[in-house]
């Protein structure tokens, strides 16, 4: 038909395709591989039973109870889909951008961890955690899927609060692909980390070494080591030791729990 415009080549269309878009369904697998490869690390630990947390198997009512551990990552790749779609600079992002990725860390470092510590510590409140929370505590022996088992409401909320330094990105133009994708395998990590029932590094790598005298790093990783036990005694104790600090009682609770348990085991 005279007038007609050619059919694009392939080449054409991927120049024209929205990258980030493209990149969903592949980062939902690595998403999968990653707390994939964590599950079958915690499991080889705990069969080997050297460096255990909590000393006890894992029941069937547990595997069973966390069988929809991928729920977590349709829900991340629906909201990604969302603003991928709708949300003011979302769409064709570039692979990467310095601005943003400082951004982000400065937005997750501040409010998002100051609210984070704060949801979590209302979690542990009576009212919440008999409605709510206490579906994630029902596991006694954590697995690093535990992270992430909680009932929906509870979902959405913590996907909602870590998607706030991406969506300040989207709206300032600052968002990258490989900023977005680091920061969601780091929150799947220390997730990942925290429940892994096993003490990745040991305490007396802190206790000898230089590190001993860098307290955020020391913290950082104890704390992560006793989510694991916190389990067991349903006390609070958070991944974000940022926010964690003025509190002093109870940072020193957490530790002298995980001192006990390593005792006990």
């Amino acid at each position: 038909m005279d007038g007609a415009r050619p059919a694009p080549g392939g080449d054409q269309l991927w120049r024209e395709a929205d990258l980030g878009y493209v990149l969903i369904l592949p980062s939902m697998l690595l998403w999968a591989l990653h707390n994939q490869a964590w599950i079958t690390v915690s499991r080889l630990q705990n069969t080997r039973g050297k460096r255990q947390i909590v000393d006890r198997g894992i029941e069937f009512e547990q595997v069973d109870r966390e069988g929809n551990r991928d729920d977590q990552i349709i829900l991340s790749a629906i909201l990604l889909l969302l603003g991928a779609m709708y949300l003011p600079g979302g769409q064709h992002i570039p692979l990467w951008r310095t601005d943003g990725a400082v951004l982000l860390a400065v937005l997750h470092a501040g409010p998002v961890e100051f609210l984070y510590y704060w949801f979590h510590r209302a979690l542990h409140h009576h009212f919440l955690y008999t409605r709510y929370h206490s579906h994630h505590h029902a596991s006694i022996v954590t697995e690093p899927i535990t992270s992430v088992i909680h009932p929906f409401a509870e979902l959405l909320a913590y996907q909602l609060l870590f998607s706030i330094p991406m969506i300040t990105c989207a709206l300032t133009g600052t968002a990258s692909i490989i900023t977005f994708e680091i920061y969601l395998i780091y929150i799947d990590f220390m997730n990942n980390m925290g429940h892994c029932n096993f003490d990745l590094v040991p305490c007396w790598l802190f206790k000898w070494s230089p590190l001993s005298s860098i307290s955020y790093i020391r913290h950082r990783f104890i704390l992560f080591t006793i989510l694991s036990s916190g389990h067991t005694t349903l006390f609070s104790c958070h991944s974000m030791t940022t926010y964690t600090t003025p509190w002093i009682s109870h940072r020193t609770h957490c530790m002298k729990t995980h001192l006990r348990t390593k005792k006990k085991n």
